[in-house]
């Protein structure tokens, strides 16, 4: 199969050669392996799992779609895949700035300075979302230092695209704000060689993950396939969840809060009750944040 012309996979269809399944399986991994072949540019390892993800149930219809007299079969699928991309970023994309929330540093971070420090947190984090009721001017002012710090801690992890955005929203000069991050990311660069080799070995454990999630669906239960799927899933699974663990606690290129603090002219408490506050679904950062995501023009969502 590693062999086969890419543009003959409707032929071998087809021809019963091989089946449906087996051509998906085949367009998966090719995807997954050369991104940039197929348009996918600018995607990282977990955005290229997550879109074929989205893409797996449609690739039934594309390979069911193709006419060879109009075009070779690479380029029909290529355009194909344009058009499934734009959907997929207009999806995903008015939720990306709160999406910086969502990472593993958060959590463990914070676990330990409210052990530590938890009633000063708890009071400041209260005092927040009185000022949210009582306040709106401060309550976005204080949504504007958030996104700030979500953006220096997750220095780098952001890409060109969120920067403008907080800068927009936090109303501060985007090259300001990049020359700070490339200071961040000097200060955190010694561990990111060795971080970038596990989250290479988590991002292969996952897409494998998911794909044997996705074919055990497929496969009857209790049949010897089915039996040794489950096997090689349990496997990467278990891989894919030890890299998080190693990545959440030994490998981490977030700066110091301390740093951050010094940056945003305030203390390390306030730092630690604005993450806190900000992790809460229902919080003033949120709503802020979102309804200024949502104000931007639809033409900016698809660039």
């Amino acid at each position: 199969m590693q062999k086969l012309n890419l543009n003959n996979l409707p032929e071998e269809l087809s021809s019963g050669r091989m089946t449906m399944d087996e051509c998906i399986s085949f367009l998966w991994e090719e995807i997954y392996r050369k991104p940039l072949l197929f348009g996918l540019s600018g995607f990282d390892q977990d955005q290229v799992s997550d879109f074929l993800i989205y893409v797996n149930p449609r690739l039934k219809d594309i390979l069911s779609k193709y006419d060879s007299r109009k075009m070779k079969f690479f380029f029909y699928l290529r355009q194909s895949l344009a058009l499934l991309k734009t959907c997929w970023i207009r999806k995903i994309q008015r939720e990306r700035m709160v999406n910086i929330l969502n990472r593993q540093y958060a959590e463990n971070t914070l676990k330990s300075q409210m052990e530590s420090s938890g009633e000063a947190i708890k009071f400041d984090s209260e005092k927040q979302r009185n000022i949210a009721i009582s306040n709106p001017q401060r309550s976005l002012e204080i949504a504007r230092i958030t996104a700030l710090i979500l953006l220096y801690k997750n220095c780098n992890e952001i890409d060109d695209e969120i920067l403008k955005n907080v800068a927009r929203f936090s109303q501060k000069d985007e090259k300001i704000l990049h020359e700070k991050i490339q200071k961040l990311r000097a200060i955190t660069s010694r561990r990111k060689e060795l971080r970038e080799k596990i989250i290479f070995r988590r991002d292969n454990a996952f897409f494998f993950h998911r794909k044997y999630e996705t074919y055990l669906s497929k496969i009857e239960p209790g049949t010897e396939s089915y039996l040794q799927l489950l096997k090689m899933y349990y496997k990467k699974t278990k891989c894919w969840i030890r890299q998080n663990e190693l990545l959440a606690s030994r490998f981490k290129t977030v700066p110091p809060n301390r740093i951050i603090a010094h940056e945003l002219s305030i203390s390390e408490r306030k730092i630690f009750a604005y993450l806190k506050n900000a992790m809460n679904e229902k919080s003033s950062f949120r709503k802020h944040a979102e309804n200024f995501f949502n104000s931007l023009p639809e033409k900016e969502n698809d660039d």
